[in-house]
């Protein structure tokens, strides 16, 4: 799904939460350490050294989150829990956004690319479209699975990513112009994600999917959209 709405889809929510929600009990910019839980509650502590009790918690961090030590539990999360959470997978899923001084390019929404190399730069859409932004001289290329990883091994040689991408580009239109500029998001080797979406791989069995929002001894809870049967990924 593409958001064309400048706010993004996080409007949504905080439209939602604006009904309800109170500032001055929310603390912005603080990334958990550790959940300690036991049958009186739950104390969460971050990294800057906060520490917060509640009868209850409610955890809502990615499954690539869960999966990594980014989050320590004490005492450890029970077997079902952990064997749950280790059984999905979190995919990357990246899309690469160049922007040109003028279109060249396809004037349908989508353009596909066959290369050997199974992955390589199939999927390009463009955002230069009465649709969506025209005039913006913006179309971008989406990649999955393995390639998506490897190409986050590049996010720091923007220069090299650049090239690959042209590189099939020009294929498509011989002559294309260098972008004036590049970027693509990083997800996979994000701390606060761990990948974009969750999928249960193979072999599948239902019970996982029910032990992962399950909560644990009655104070800890858990969301996420991981944790939907109907509406993961």
């Amino acid at each position: 799904m593409l958001s064309v709405d400048q706010r993004g889809i996080a409007c949504i929510v905080q439209a939602e939460a604006a009904t309800f929600l109170n500032t001055s009990q929310v603390l912005f910019n603080q990334t958990v350490k550790t959940i300690q839980y036991n049958q009186n509650g739950v104390t969460v502590q971050t990294t800057d050294g906060y520490s917060l009790t509640a009868d209850h918690a409610l955890v809502t961090f990615s499954a690539g989150v869960l999966q990594n030590t980014d989050v320590v539990f004490e005492p450890a999360l029970p077997d079902w829990k952990r064997e749950a959470i280790s059984s999905i997978e979190m995919s990357v899923y990246t899309k690469i956004f160049l922007q040109f001084k003028e279109k060249f390019w396809f004037d349908t929404g989508i353009g596909l690319y066959a290369d050997q190399q199974k992955g390589r730069y199939p999927v390009w859409e463009s955002l230069d479209h009465p649709c969506l932004f025209p005039g913006s001289g913006i179309i971008f290329v989406t990649v999955t699975g393995d390639y998506a990883n490897y190409l986050e091994q590049l996010n720091k040689n923007i220069t090299q990513v650049q090239l690959e991408v042209m590189e099939v580009l020009r294929r498509m239109y011989p002559g294309a112009p260098d972008p004036v500029d590049i970027w693509l998001p990083i997800w996979g080797r994000a701390p606060l994600f761990r990948g974009s979406y969750s999928s249960w791989g193979a072999p599948f069995v239902p019970e996982y999917s029910y032990n992962l929002s399950a909560p644990v001894n009655g104070h800890l809870w858990f969301a996420g959209e991981a944790t939907s049967s109907k509406y993961f990924g």
